[in-house]
């Protein structure tokens, strides 16, 4: 029995001693992302950075994905979630959407006369993404 405990207790020194020495997993390091509005559509790539191939970036494999003509988009991402913010030069809106169950919305009030919309950058410590005008 004396032996078992012994045995137990080197153990878990061990065990404490490499946790300690491990570094914390680090932060995704692709956060943000924007694409400007353009008069023609856009394929866009979403690549990892070098060296990201863990689980530290809510998105975990690259892709592309096209964005329409005159429509411009920001996003952020964290290890737990996900949010995007667009809009339209040829409307009034900007629209935002997250990743934790919320519904895309309009963000904010509407441009007036020959404004058009830009997408503000999104934030994760919002209800959907949307942030102050």
């Amino acid at each position: 029995m004396k032996n078992a405990l012994i045995k137990i207790a080197a153990a878990s020194a061990v065990g404490a001693a490499f946790f300690a020495a491990t570094p914390a997993f680090a932060a995704c390091a692709t956060t943000k992302g924007k694409v400007s509005s353009a008069a023609t559509s856009s394929t866009n790539t979403y690549t990892l950075a070098e060296g990201t191939a863990d689980d530290t970036c809510y998105m975990q494999n690259g892709f592309s994905y096209n964005v329409s003509s005159n429509v411009g988009l920001a996003w952020e991402q964290s290890e737990a979630a996900l949010v995007v913010q667009t809009a339209s030069t040829k409307g009034r809106n900007n629209f935002a959407g997250s990743s934790e169950g919320g519904s895309v919305a309009v963000c904010g009030k509407p441009t007036t006369g020959t404004t058009a919309p830009t997408p503000r950058e999104p934030t994760l410590a919002a209800v959907n993404g949307c942030t102050a005008e």
